[in-house]
């Protein structure tokens, strides 16, 4: 026997459905015509804003939070106009100095910020980062060149056209994402940038004021990357971490964390594309420089960056025309140890008269102390490229006129003579292609006469990159007397690891 079957058949399933259908189009019709719906909207509308709203707070209060933790609190250091200048941009990781009328260094807080800095009177933004590193304020600014004159007017971020009493804001504060970067400008406009006050240094148990030829002990202290050198001298087998760096173990050693401070043994035995991968690891250190990669990039300083810091150092509100002191401190000691950051001459440690505003809040060893890799080079395709810049030589194929690749924000390329690559040549190359909007802010082309011999600014030497020297060096090592300084531009050793040559890091939002 069958049992019986309880549910609703197909048929009246439709006929349920078409009587609902037919319920809601008049529920719906009644409602349209109330205006809930407009109500409902509004109300949406409303929520999302208020949401919005709430969030923008949190996020204030986030970044103040974040402030307090990094040192900042109520201090104005946030990149805005103050009326003569953008203030200082301090990042996570970062806590602003000054040093008073005893020399004392003093930590800025919202009781002293106004003796933090003053442009008008030489005293430059200075900060230190965790690991006690040094870095230098340079804030946005137009110029003009008249002779060996360099005038310079701080402006605003926000302002992008170049007053007519001036040539050029300079390019190293400019977005350049339209013109692929040929100046040397960066992703975006910036209020400025921290430079490192000291060339690079090692990281050791320090040298002294009284003592700088102090033996570094061991590597115990030392914190290393996780990158490794890429690239070997057979001529310099060690450096002052004493690791081997000869050509069967180079590959297996790490390259330390870089600092700047004064008085360090100059970071060198180091290849120009090994210098600008472990710059690039200074904002992802968190843990020894307290900086934070999403919000801080760091990178080996480019031409138009040097360039920067020297037409500031020129213009009256550094030293005014009067010639950087050199570094010429040489240690010749063993392990390939030789140049000492921060000296003034070869016997006065932090000697204020080699720095870029005559006393202790400007840059050093822009003069002198070893030559200072920065990433830019001439695409003329030769194999030193890609042996020893891999890391930053860009791969991006340009059009003729003596390039064969194009500028990226982080490395600079420049033209050369395809008819003959020598460096008089190629400066020519790089000369005749200068127009209006193109070959200016990096003290080369406007600060030189020549691309060879002594003829830049001061007597500073001026040596185009050419043939198998395809890289740019600057400001000249220890060794190098009067044709060092800060408009000298060299070609060096192909981008090999020398025991003479170093390199400085930059620090952006």
């Amino acid at each position: 026997m069958k049992k019986n079957q309880k549910g609703i058949t197909l048929v009246a399933l439709v006929i349920t459905i078409i009587i609902l259908l037919i319920l809601a189009g008049i529920s719906i019709n009644q409602l349209a015509g109330s205006g809930l719906f407009e109500k409902a909207k509004k109300a949406e509308e409303e929520s999302k804003k208020s949401q919005e709203l709430e969030n923008s707070i949190l996020g204030d209060y986030a970044n103040k939070i974040d402030g307090y933790v990094s040192g900042i609190g109520d201090i104005i250091a946030d990149g805005s106009w103050t009326g003569k200048v953008n203030s200082p941009k301090l990042m996570k990781g970062m806590t602003g100095i000054y040093w008073d009328e005893t020399g004392k260094e003093v930590t800025v807080t919202t009781d002293n910020q106004d003796k933090w800095y003053d442009y008008e009177n030489q005293k430059w933004a200075n900060a230190k980062t965790e690991d006690g590193s040094y870095w230098v304020w340079i804030p946005r600014y137009e110029y003009k060149i008249t002779g060996t004159t360099i005038d310079v007017k701080f402006i605003e971020t926000s302002k992008t056209t170049v007053d007519s009493e001036y040539t050029y804001i300079h390019p190293s504060f400019r977005d350049g994402r339209s013109n692929n970067y040929m100046n040397g400008e960066w992703d975006k406009e910036i209020s400025g940038f921290w430079v490192a006050k000291y060339a690079a240094g090692f990281q050791a148990n320090t040298t002294s004021e009284t003592d700088a030829t102090t033996v570094i002990n061991g590597n115990d202290e030392v914190v290393y990357s996780d990158k490794k050198y890429t690239s070997c001298n057979s001529s310099y087998t060690t450096n002052a971490l004493s690791q081997d760096l000869s050509s069967s173990k180079y590959a297996e050693q790490k390259l330390s964390y870089p600092v700047f401070k004064p008085l360090t043994y100059a970071y060198n035995v180091i290849s120009t594309g090994d210098s600008y991968t472990i710059a690039q690891e200074i904002a992802k250190a968190t843990n020894f420089y307290g900086l934070e990669a999403s919000q801080t990039d760091s990178h080996m300083m480019k031409n138009s960056e040097w360039g920067a810091v020297a037409y500031l150092t020129q213009s009256k509100y550094g030293r005014n025309g009067t010639e950087v002191t050199i570094n010429s401190k040489d240690v010749n000691g063993s392990k390939n140890i030789r140049a000492v950051t921060g000296y003034s001459g070869s016997s006065t440690p932090n000697g204020v008269d080699a720095s870029s505003t005559n006393n202790k809040s400007g840059v050093f060893d822009l003069s002198g102390c070893v030559w200072e890799r920065v990433s830019a080079y001439i695409t003329n395709g030769n194999s030193n490229l890609s042996a020893y810049g891999s890391s930053y030589v860009a791969k991006t194929t340009a059009d003729g006129n003596g390039y064969k690749t194009l500028s990226t924000k982080y490395a600079t390329v420049y033209p050369y003579n395809t008819l003959n690559d020598g460096n008089t040549y190629n400066w020519n190359r790089y000369n005749s292609l200068k127009t209006s909007t193109y070959g200016y802010g990096d003290a080369v082309l406007e600060t030189s006469t020549s691309g060879s011999g002594s003829t830049s600014w001061n007597g500073d030497h001026s040596y185009f990159p050419n043939s198998s020297y395809a890289f740019f060096v600057r400001g000249g090592s220890f060794d190098n007397s009067t044709h060092a300084g800060m408009f000298n531009f060299h070609y060096m050793s192909y981008g090999i690891p020398t025991n003479t040559s170093g390199f400085r890091v930059v620090l952006v939002d």
